[in-house]
């Protein structure tokens, strides 16, 4: 059974996600929950992220899906804005409302070893069969220049996030185009970014 046939439900806390606006999801966005890499990290982080973050101040923050080595949390309906970035674009388009945000058990400090490591990559593979079977073809089937879905199996740069063009960022990349002061720079410098793209393909 592939793990996104047992997609678990644990919903976001109430002031995180915004059902009354709609996600124009032109954006599946990669961060690190910044924590470890156990087997039920991603249900700890999504309960967590439930109850509002306990322990941090007070504020929104909330996410699609949690995933780990071993499953996959969906926090939020894709079309639902969630509170996963702060920032606007140049022309005032809010980040949260192009993006579906995705939280990868890990962190932004890990090195080209560690994301080589079994737990990681095994949380690279279940974000990839997310991607090619669920998200991929439903974002991206319907884009005007009638390209396939694979054509946005992509990691933009900031030129391309200007532009409203359709594809992969990197919580990181969100906070420089966004100009976020003290934003964050999660995925990490060192990211397997053309690895996980392949694994998305493959799967399609």
């Amino acid at each position: 059974m592939s793990v996104i046939d047992n997609i678990k439900q644990i919903p976001n806390h109430p002031g995180s996600v915004f059902t009354n606006r709609v996600n124009k999801r032109w954006w599946i966005g990669i961060h690190t929950m910044e924590g470890g890499e156990g087997v039920n990290t991603a249900e700890d982080t999504a309960k967590w992220l439930g109850k509002g973050r306990p322990g941090l101040p007070p504020g929104p923050a909330g996410v699609h899906f949690c995933i780990d080595q071993n499953s996959i949390v969906q926090m939020a309906r894709t079309t639902w804005v969630t509170a996963g970035a702060a920032g606007h674009l140049p022309d005032g388009t809010s980040a949260n409302n192009v993006t579906v945000h995705i939280e990868l058990a890990g962190k932004a400090n890990q090195t080209p070893e560690q994301w080589a490591d079994k737990a990681s990559v095994a949380t690279l593979e279940n974000c990839a069969e997310l991607c090619a079977k669920v998200l991929v073809p439903s974002m991206f089937s319907n884009h005007p220049s009638k390209n396939p879905p694979s054509f946005f199996v992509r990691h933009l740069n900031a030129q391309q996030m200007r532009g409203h063009n359709w594809g992969f960022v990197g919580h990181v990349d969100i906070t420089n185009v966004c100009n976020v002061h003290g934003g964050h720079t999660d995925p990490g410098k060192y990211f397997p970014w053309l690895k996980f793209l392949q694994m998305v393909k493959d799967r399609m």
